[in-house]
């Protein structure tokens, strides 16, 4: 009986161990696909204004509306699976007994803003395409 309890509880740190860095994994990744999106979007926004006399320039605008509607779309998405991360971490914390578990509102927080951010941008690159 024993025994069994020890193997519960060891699969269970495992587990906890494993989420911890999954949420770690997530949290990073969206902090440099933030970066990437809003670094591509920046310059190709810059090098369309800097040749609007062009008149296909204002298709460049196109590959960064994809992007931030793609990645608003998942980041959205995201919150909903990172509440379910966070519940199934602070269900282990309550099993095992454990005064703290990561902040996980943290990346549930980032990921709304997030996708209402790249909304934004999004809706403001649509209003770009018409004006240049």
């Amino acid at each position: 009986m024993m025994g069994d309890k020890l193997d519960n509880d060891e699969l269970l740190w495992r587990q906890y161990n494993l989420l911890s860095d999954l949420y770690k994994f997530y949290l990073e990744l969206l902090v440099n696909s933030n970066l990437l999106i809003y670094g591509i979007t920046g310059g190709i926004v810059a090098y369309t204004f800097s040749n609007a006399g062009i008149p296909i320039i204002k298709w460049s605008l196109v590959l960064p509306l994809f992007f931030c509607m793609s990645t608003a779309l998942l980041c959205i998405r995201g919150v909903r699976q990172a509440r379910e991360l966070r519940q199934e971490m602070y269900l282990i914390r309550d099993t095992l007994h454990i005064g703290l578990a990561p902040h996980v509102d943290v990346l549930i927080y980032a990921l709304f803003a997030s996708g209402i951010m790249l909304v934004l941008a999004s809706g403001a690159l649509f209003v770009v395409f018409f004006l240049v």
